[in-house]
């Protein structure tokens, strides 16, 4: 599957949406969805089809701020729901993207958000693999990311 430039992205994101209900947050358009017992945009009683980690435009970013460290960006999109186990096309997870860049910080965040929000904590997710069979770990140690081999390994991946 390709990439898809940011304006189609954004276009398909309103389209989604039915032309409504999107709200700009610090220059970035974002899906508000239909809250329960709330109507989505389109007017009828279904609610509006969501993908598994919120909005795409969102979620971009999301991956976005994991590739590059950024953990006030990260933090905040999964604050605004993107969700922590979402996965992206290939299946690779917000902790795929962070470790195949050696974004430690982001890498520990995504983990405390995805592993630790639970009790007992779930650390299936730590081993996850994506379309082409890789876990995270694999991604630090092809990358050379020695310090967050270590850490994942420590953490039982």
């Amino acid at each position: 599957m390709g990439r898809s430039a940011p304006s189609e992205v954004l276009s398909m994101a309103i389209a989604a949406a039915g032309g409504s209900d999107i709200a700009w947050n610090d220059g970035m358009a974002v899906l508000r969805p239909a809250r329960d017992g709330e109507e989505a945009a389109t007017g009828g009683s279904s609610p509006r089809p969501q993908s598994p980690g919120g909005d795409d435009v969102a979620l971009a970013e999301a991956y976005s701020a994991a590739r590059r460290d950024d953990v006030p960006e990260l933090e905040d999109a999964l604050q605004r729901g993107v969700m922590p186990r979402a996965t992206d096309a290939d299946g690779n997870t917000l902790l795929h993207a962070a470790c195949a860049r050696g974004a430690l910080r982001a890498a520990k965040l995504v983990v405390r958000w995805a592993v630790y929000s639970t009790h007992p904590p779930d650390r299936n997710f730590l081993n996850l693999q994506s379309a082409e069979g890789f876990t995270a770990l694999d991604l630090a140690r092809a990358g050379g990311f020695r310090k967050m081999e270590e850490w994942l390994v420590a953490l039982g991946a």
